[in-house]
Parts: C-alpha cells; structure tokens; sequence
C-alpha cells in the first residue's frame, strides 16, 4: 500500500473577504494557501511528489529547488553531479538531479532539474526551498497576513491598469548569467539615501551591509541598525531596526550597483506583495 505524507493540509480562507484578488485580477483556482511556523517564520507552499506532500519554504532569495535528502523518502530522483552552493551563511553540499513527477503550485512537472541537500554547516530547519525560476513567466501575489499565495500565467490585465503609476515599481532580473536569473533587485532609499535592494522571504528581519550602516551613522549599535524612514515606490515605513550582515554585499556580488539592503519579513509579513516576472515590476500594497 502506497504511504501518504500525514501533514494537515492547509486550508483557504474566505477568499470572497480579500478585495485584491478581484482587483488583480486572480481566479479562484490560481489562489493557493501556505503555512508559516515559529521554527519557520518564511512563507511555506505544498510540494507533492508521488504520493507525498510537504511544505517547502518558498524563498524569493533564490533560484532553484533545493529538497533536504530526508524529506522525500524513496524520492524518484536521477542524480548528476555534485555541487555546492551558499545561500547567506550556510554553505550546502548538494547532489544534483532530475526528479520525476512533482507537482507545485497546481502544476504537474514531469521531469525536473534539482539539487538535494547532503550537508550543510548550519541547521537547516525547512525540509527544501523553492526559488524564483517556478515564477519567471509569470505573476505573483504574496499576501502573508491570510496566508496566501495567488500565481497566475495567464494575466487578463497589465498592472498599469490595476494601480496608479506611482504605485509600479521597476525591478531588474538580469545577472550574468542570464536576463532572468539574478535576484529581484530594486531602488530605495534609507534615511534620504538611494540605494540598490533586494527581498529575502528566509531572514525574519531585513538586512543592511555594515557599509551602508557606518556610511548613515557614526555609530551603528552592535549588530542593528535603526532606520528612521525606508521608502520604496511610494510607499514609507518608519522606525525599523534592521541587522547589519557582513555577507549583504554577497547576495549576488557580480551585481553592476551593490544591494546593501534586504527586504526582510518584518515588513512583507504587514504588506500584499506582487511582482510581475514577465514585465518586471512590482507592488507594494
């Protein structure tokens, strides 16, 4: 007999209570529940392979699908090679593969390139993480407050048409390994300051380079730093304490404009977040 996973699915709320989805356009099918936990604060979505499920950290911070080695048990999985990789301070030793027959975010993958996580300097407490290349044809809204995912392929209207102009906020995807693979990068400004920023939906506080830190105050205190005015779009925030990071500028160094700032859950945890992979831009509601 088959062994199904015996997690408790999460369940939607009331989906007619939440004005954005109508405004934006998502159908009712494109709307998908996750889960959030004190052990693992990031946005969680279900991943089935075979006959099993799990919740797996969707983490805007990176690009592939990294599953730990014992989340998936008799996982039909066709290694490759091995590999290693950081993503902020933990260093991973990964095997990488084809897996058969995975299904996320309603879609049904018969065959995909992954990587499984062997070893890892740090505790990893999630069991895998999915990356931005399951979003790059398509649109997304991260509502973390109702515990929300929507992802669409099939936009009816632009985002211009949505919101106002001052609402739209232009990203950059480029890298140089191609003109979709780098980090969701965008302008801001700290304390009157522009700067060049990104998101992470793995860090519960947002972060800031020590350099952007000392170049703001004289005397950043210890690990924090107390920004008084974050201003991205037209949007403000107030009175946020961030930590300093010496691994920010390592987010992705071969950037042609530093990011010295990421957008930690302490602010998308209070904010509706879209971003639109094909046109590249963003809101924040």
């Amino acid at each position: 007999m088959a062994a199904f996973s015996c997690q408790k699915a999460p369940q939607l709320p009331d989906l007619n209570t939440i004005s954005w989805i109508q405004k934006h356009g998502y159908q009712s099918e494109e709307v998908f529940p996750i889960t959030t936990t004190g052990k693992i604060p990031g946005p969680q979505i279900e991943v089935s392979i075979g006959n099993k499920s799990e919740n797996i950290l969707l983490d805007l911070s990176s690009f592939g699908l990294i599953l730990k080695e014992n989340a998936f048990k008799n996982l039909d999985f066709e290694p490759q090679r091995m590999a290693s990789s950081i993503i902020g301070n933990t260093e991973m030793l990964l095997e990488e593969g084809f897996i058969n027959n995975i299904s996320i975010l309603g879609v049904t993958y018969p065959v995909i390139y992954s990587s499984i996580l062997k070893h890892t300097n740090n505790p990893f407490k999630s069991k895998g993480i999915i990356g931005r290349i399951f979003f790059l044809n398509s649109r997304m809204t991260l509502d973390i407050n109702n515990k929300i995912l929507a992802f669409t392929t099939q936009t009816k209207q632009a985002i211009s048409e949505i919101v106002s102009s001052s609402e739209i906020i232009p990203i950059d995807l480029s890298n140089q390994s191609g003109p979709k693979n780098g980090l969701i990068k965008f302008h801001g400004s700290i304390n009157g300051k522009q700067t060049m920023m990104t998101i992470t939906t793995r860090s519960k506080k947002s972060q800031i380079s020590p350099e952007l830190a000392g170049s703001l105050s004289e005397k950043p205190t210890g690990n924090y730093f107390q920004i008084d005015t974050l201003k991205i779009g037209n949007k403000i925030f107030t009175d946020l304490k961030c930590d300093i990071k010496d691994d920010q500028l390592q987010m992705e160094p071969e950037s042609a404009e530093p990011l010295h700032f990421s957008l930690g859950l302490d602010i998308i945890s209070k904010i509706i977040l879209t971003i639109d992979f094909v046109d590249e831009i963003m809101v924040i509601e």
